[in-house]
């Protein structure tokens, strides 16, 4: 299982290097065929951790704080709102829910993506934050609403890669607090967070050294479209 988890987070931070998001809907894709679903949330967010904060550390002097501190408060609130009212629902349920998701955030980013654009104001980071949390809270999958808000609020591609980075540093370590508070995350050997870290430190490597080489596009179209396989395959099998 170690060695399972490396090579997924090889992936997964490979992706979230290049496309600034990613990490958990490629693991969320692919982590529930060999582990609990609770558990695979609980390995996605302390990846998501570790991953953000290889790619924002080194970009940390771009990072918009005002960007960062209003959607995650409230992404923290929506998060706990959405894993009360999720707490009472079969594992079998929640992952054909995810495969729903998984879909429809493909066809989404395929034919929306770069089509609507979202002004950078207060309320707008907050109902941004809002839709993240309750993504976040319900399928460890808190990354396209900040991703369309981030990419209409900043032009400067590295200040973008920075402050989403940071975004997704704290909200991860957050609900990782709120899950362990509540309860809702299930068991996992420790060990398999050694795994999950050099995976997560070959593939940010690597994603840094292509983030220049690689075409974003052709990157995001491989990711859609494992998304929307795995996401009829989820929903399929439950």
């Amino acid at each position: 299982m170690g060695f399972i988890i490396m090579a997924l987070a090889v992936v997964c931070a490979f992706i979230q290097s290049n496309v600034g998001f990613g990490f958990n809907i490629m693991f969320m894709s692919m982590g529930p065929f060999f582990m609990d679903y609770s558990a695979a949330q609980a390995i996605c967010f302390s990846g998501t951790i570790v991953g953000n904060a290889a790619n924002f550390l080194p970009r940390y002097k771009k990072i918009n704080i005002k960007q960062v501190i209003i959607p995650a408060f409230s992404y923290c609130i929506a998060t706990y709102v959405s894993i009360e009212l999720t707490m009472g629902l079969e594992t079998a349920v929640l992952r054909r829910m995810l495969g729903i998701v998984l879909v429809l955030l493909a066809l989404y980013f395929v034919f929306f993506s770069g089509k609507i654009h979202i002004r950078p104001t207060t309320r707008n980071g907050v109902l941004a934050g809002i839709v993240s949390g309750i993504g976040g809270g319900m399928f460890a999958i808190n990354g396209p609403p900040m991703a369309v808000y981030y990419l209409s609020a900043m032009e400067d591609k590295e200040e973008y890669m920075a402050t989403i980075q940071a975004y997704f540093f704290v909200t991860s370590i957050a609900t990782l607090v709120i899950k362990l508070a509540t309860g809702t995350f299930g068991a996992f050997s420790v060990i398999w967070l050694l795994f999950l870290a050099a995976g997560i430190i070959i593939g940010a490597f690597v994603g840094k050294k292509t983030y220049s080489m690689l075409k974003p596009d052709v990157v995001r179209l491989c990711v859609y479209a494992f998304m929307a396989i795995s996401g009829l395959w989820i929903f399929i099998n439950g």
